[in-house]
């Protein structure tokens, strides 16, 4: 599914966090940190279609500006970065 997406037809990422309700049901709640599992899977994005503008969306539990910026700074390095290949990326093959 994520291959087939044209990749001049992608503008931006969007990425933000979810509440764990189960081991079934995640809640998105962009109220969270985007854990680690989410950022593997935009790696994988970024793999496939390229490095484009990155939102990160938080609606409520807003930390000080310093903080909410330290946060996208690491979570770009993170899916940024061509040797992050961990078992949630090769999971993310799935969505391909």
């Amino acid at each position: 599914m994520l291959r087939a997406l044209p990749s001049d037809a992608i503008r931006y990422y969007h990425i933000a966090g979810h509440l764990k309700q189960s081991d079934e049901s995640l809640l998105d709640t962009h109220g969270k940190p985007v854990p680690d599992s989410v950022k593997d899977l935009a790696h994988y994005v970024y793999r496939l279609h390229g490095s484009k503008p990155l939102l990160l969306e938080r609606d409520h539990n807003v930390p000080p500006l310093v903080v909410l910026s330290e946060e996208l700074r690491q979570i770009y390095a993170d899916v940024s970065t061509p040797t992050r290949l961990t078992s949630s990326v090769k999971q993310g093959e799935a969505y391909a």
